[in-house]
């Protein structure tokens, strides 16, 4: 009768630990929901950085062709990084689970950040600067490469 109470009371806890482990996980989550909006928010600040970035350095007749083409991949990495936030907000806000599309943005960003460091890479292995340097662009953008595929799979 012992063994059978005590079963029976490890059932219950167990049951008790489950339903707190769910409620847990369970969404919406005000704090997440509060987390993913106000870095939305500060992407949009710094694409609207970005883009003044781009109108300087992209405008004739004084264009600087590195700086521009790195002030537009900055520009998309921060887009792609508020698509996935806003994606991952339709789950943490309204418990609407959209991760493909917050999956399928970071993959996005991750080939704008992996063409920033191949700017960067263009334009520290054609010139005397650090091996070092160059090397760690290249490594970087391979990476970013990299991380791409995971977000894919």
């Amino acid at each position: 009768a012992f063994v059978v109470a005590r079963r029976r009371s490890c059932r219950w806890a167990a049951a008790i630990l489950a339903a707190f482990v769910l409620a847990a996980g369970q969404y919406p989550s005000p704090r997440l929901c509060a987390f993913v909006l106000v870095e939305s928010i500060d992407d949009i600040v710094n694409t609207a950085y970005d883009i003044m970035q781009a109108a300087q350095d992209c405008s004739l007749p004084h264009m600087a062709e590195a700086p521009c083409a790195s002030d537009l991949t900055d520009m998309m990495n921060r887009w792609f990084r508020m698509s996935s936030d806003l994606c991952s907000a339709t789950l943490f806000c309204g418990g609407l689970d959209n991760e493909c599309g917050a999956s399928i943005s970071m993959a996005l960003r991750e080939l704008a950040r992996a063409s920033t460091d191949l700017i960067a890479a263009a334009s520290d292995c054609s010139s005397d600067r650090s091996v070092l340097t160059c090397t760690f662009d290249v490594v970087s953008a391979i990476d970013r490469v990299n991380r791409f595929i995971g977000n894919i799979i």
